[in-house]
């Protein structure tokens, strides 16, 4: 095995890692702020990346128009599910049972009623994106080989991630949705739209996941169980990084995806999953609250 060849399969690890990145970072905001584990998020970065490809070779958007088409459906689909799910179960009278179970059952719930639902539309195949619709070309330098298509995938993935990473630490809004993530009895005494601003977080947190499933799509493929891989990946990079850490999801995101690969490449693809969760379980025996997140002392 030569170094370049071990560079070749870095950069595809970036690749698939900035797309766990983009979809950790919705299950992230939606979590840091009500403190849900949204399952259905894999759902909606599912009918992003379908409603993408429909886009694209039925409507005949372009493929740059099909990605953000794709994002702004699962943007709709993340709203609706909180208008419809999320919210009403906010509104109940506040126990236990609500506030921790409750609203994980209802996104397992949605999680299966919307992978169903793309079944009937689409049917259980598995789909590609037509090589017509592809950017096309190889890059060359230092001896690797970076195609187009996926530049086309890891360029918008970065882009992206500093936006948001940006939009979160210094926008109104991220500077709302952190105080909110933080005590939302507080911003409500300061008068504070505290719904509005959980609307924006599904919007937002959809809207990546929608992209992502899009890019997901271009770079390897969709179908209605593109969900459930990408699904247990996102949860183990937000654990890796630390649970309410938006970057450390991030990180999290690409160290599994730089892990994934480096496990086919030194290993065999049966070890595929289990080098990325290894190493997620060796970070936990160093630090079990992930890398970024803080220890919280509960006291009687």
């Amino acid at each position: 095995m030569t170094i370049s060849y071990l560079l070749q399969q870095l950069v595809n690890g970036l690749v698939l890692g900035s797309q766990y990145a983009l979809f950790a970072a919705g299950l992230t905001l939606i979590f840091g702020v009500l403190r849900i584990l949204n399952v259905a998020h894999g759902a909606v970065f599912m009918w992003g990346g379908m409603a993408a490809l429909v886009l694209v070779t039925k409507a005949g958007f372009p493929l740059a128009l099909g990605v953000i088409g794709g994002g702004l459906a699962s943007a709709a689909i993340s709203v609706f599910l909180n208008r419809v799910g999320f919210l009403r179960l906010r509104k109940k009278p506040t126990n236990t049972f609500v506030d921790g179970l409750a609203p994980f059952v209802a996104s397992i719930g949605f999680m299966m009623l919307l992978v169903n639902l793309a079944q009937h539309v689409f049917g259980s195949s598995v789909w590609r994106f037509p090589s017509e619709h592809l950017p096309t070309g190889v890059f060359t330098f230092w001896g690797l080989y970076v195609t187009k298509g996926q530049l086309y995938v890891l360029i918008p993935s970065i882009l992206i991630i500093l936006g948001f990473h940006y939009f979160i630490a210094h926008s109104r809004t991220g500077m709302a949705i952190r105080a909110i993530a933080f005590d939302p009895t507080i911003p409500r005494l300061l008068g504070i739209p505290v719904e509005p601003i959980i609307t924006r977080v599904f919007l937002l947190a959809g809207l990546i996941a929608g992209i992502a499933g899009s890019l997901t799509g271009i770079a390897f493929s969709v179908g209605p169980f593109m969900a459930h891989d990408v699904l247990l990946k996102g949860f183990a990079a937000i654990i890796l990084g630390g649970l309410g850490s938006l970057g450390g999801s991030l990180l999290g995101g690409i160290i599994i995806g730089l892990s994934e690969v480096l496990g086919v490449t030194l290993i065999s693809s049966d070890f595929k999953d289990l080098t990325a969760f290894l190493v997620l379980f060796l970070v936990l025996l160093v630090r079990p609250q992930g890398l970024f997140g803080k220890k919280e002392e509960i006291r009687a």
